[in-house]
């Protein structure tokens, strides 16, 4: 039988399946319906430095093929975040963790890194997610900078010496992002992030969402967030863990074969509880049909034989 097993860095993880920040929360309190030990690694919410309330209501819509989400960073902060921590590493006994930050200034991310310094015997990585503005540059997107992502990972490693991660947005430059963080210490690229869309509601003749705009996730994702990993892949041979869009044993192969190493599952799990063990059982068995001995053998395949 083919081994779903696959090094992370220095570790060995039990399958290439990761949880997302800020889809399950902190884990422990979301329905143990979903058992969320069963990722290979579980990226906990973002954490920023004070606490978020959250963008206003509604948060959550449908829409065909996936959802929007507009639940603007809600979280403790980083003080109170570090004292939850041993009830959220308690929840996950079989499951690697993987700690997020996001700030609105570099200054913000170095300090959040440090802290997360405290913990960092507890986590297998340290998420960058770069898809937060900058509030010292109009409002831009960290990720939508290369200059301005290159200061964060900077300021980062003075106090972050192990596995870190650049959480990347659908508007990224890939080949300049990848070519540029490659060389700044990342050791592990995360594509993608949300798309920004919205929809109005023509009964109540307004945006539907509270925050009129949203992420977009769940399949209607999966043909941006392929390009994307494949766009970075071309660009960087660092490690990717490729997310977006993924709900099928075929989706998820498919984002092997674009360039990733792992793949993030997220909103389709909720639709689909047994979604993790359907694409195991599913990828082990092409591994089977192809003759290829590991997960290891699928990754940038298409790029291979294009």
């Amino acid at each position: 039988m083919s081994n779903l097993k696959v090094v992370f860095c220095d570790n060995v993880l039990k399958n290439p399946f990761i949880a997302p920040s800020g889809v399950f929360g902190l884990g422990y309190d979301v329905s143990y319906d979903y058992e969320l030990n069963k990722f290979g690694a579980f990226t906990l919410k973002t954490a920023t430095t004070k606490k978020r309330e959250g963008n206003i209501p509604p948060r959550i819509i449908e829409t065909p093929a996936g959802m929007l989400n507009s639940i603007g960073l809600q979280n403790p902060g980083i003080d109170e975040y570090l004292k939850l921590f041993p009830t959220i590493k308690r929840f996950f006994s079989d499951c690697p963790l993987i700690f997020s930050i996001s700030g609105e200034t570099v200054d913000d991310f170095e300090y959040l890194a440090d802290k997360v310094t405290e913990i960092e015997s507890d986590v297998i990585a340290l998420e960058l997610n770069l898809s937060c503005p900058n509030l010292r540059d109009a409002g831009i997107t960290f990720s939508s900078n290369v200059k301005d992502s290159i200061k964060v990972c900077k300021r980062v490693r003075k106090v972050w010496k192990r596995v870190l991660i650049a959480k990347l947005s659908p508007l990224s430059n890939f080949k300049e992002m990848g070519i540029s963080l490659e060389g700044e210490g990342v050791d592990i690229f995360c594509a993608i992030n949300t798309l920004p869309g919205m929809r109005i509601d023509i009964n109540r003749k307004k945006p539907s969402l509270g925050n009129i705009h949203g992420g977009l996730s769940g399949p209607a994702l999966l043909p941006i967030s392929l390009k994307c990993v494949w766009d970075l892949r071309k660009a960087s041979k660092l490690p990717i863990i490729g997310v977006g869009g993924v709900y099928s044993v075929e989706s998820a192969i498919e984002m092997f074969m674009a360039g990733a190493n792992y793949i993030g599952i997220g909103s389709s799990y909720y639709n689909n509880p047994d979604l993790l063990d359907e694409i195991s059982i599913g990828i082990k068995r092409f591994l089977s049909e192809n003759n290829l001995k590991g997960v290891e053998d699928l990754v940038s395949l298409a790029h291979k034989t294009n």
